[in-house]
């Protein structure tokens, strides 16, 4: 009797046949794997995607808050989010003790910080090139009170006697963009400059107004606007 490999060296077709069976299987274990390992893959993708999240520090930031959060940004048109009237009547008085408070040689240093931190950093449209913060400083300098300290080596401190709220509400002005709204606390004060080694001045009464800025400009969210002697 003839053996297989007899037949299958006698029969071309049959040696095709088989050679072409055993083809199919193996391309179907081939590509029963890939199915498997793919389905594997698009898996992990799909988990990944889903799952994972990444910051490129490089190309941004995530702006929070003083409790680490993300920061919550508010409209400007609204009362401030956080600050009772009180509150913000005490705000105003310490900041401009702090404001008002130096001599010859920290002027520069104070003014400097209060542009930055204390001041409305809001753009107003008659005086594009000084913010508030500057505008405030330079009345104070015309009004030779910066003069006589410097020229006398000595320094001032202010004496708030009194701060009421006067009114508060959403007023629109003109800016560098247009028309614009900020929520607006208008205060009373009663102010007394001391010069020291020089005659105390009597006190004047002041119309301070507070506005509202972004939590994105101002941590506190408000800033001094102006300071306008009302007497």
């Amino acid at each position: 009797m003839a053996t297989d490999e007899h037949l299958n060296d006698s029969d071309p077709a049959m040696k095709a046949a088989l050679d072409y069976n055993e083809f199919v299987r193996k391309e179907i274990v081939y590509w029963f794997a890939l199915m498997v390992i793919s389905i594997g893959l698009l898996t992990h993708t799909a988990y990944q995607f889903y799952t994972i999240q990444s910051f490129d520090y490089n190309r941004g930031y995530i702006a929070i808050n003083d409790f680490n959060s993300p920061l919550k940004i508010t409209p400007v048109t609204k009362p401030h989010p956080r600050k009772t009237d009180e509150e913000i009547i005490q705000w105003a008085i310490d900041s401009l003790r702090f404001c008002l408070t130096f001599d010859n040689v920290s002027y520069a240093m104070i003014s400097s910080e209060c542009n930055a931190n204390k001041f409305s950093l809001n753009k107003q449209k008659d005086n594009e090139n000084f913010n508030h913060g500057q505008l405030f400083y330079r009345a104070l300098e015309k009004s030779e009170l910066i003069k006589i300290m410097i020229s006398n080596n000595t320094s001032m401190t202010v004496d708030i006697q009194e701060a009421t709220m006067k009114s508060k509400g959403i007023k629109r002005r003109m800016t560098s963009r247009g028309e614009r709204g900020f929520y607006t606390y208008e205060l009373n004060m009663i102010i007394r400059f001391l010069i020291y080694g020089q005659p105390l001045d009597a006190p004047i009464k002041y119309q301070v107004t507070l506005e509202r800025m972004s939590e994105v400009s101002r941590r506190e969210a408000i800033g001094i606007r102006s300071v306008i002697s009302t007497n």
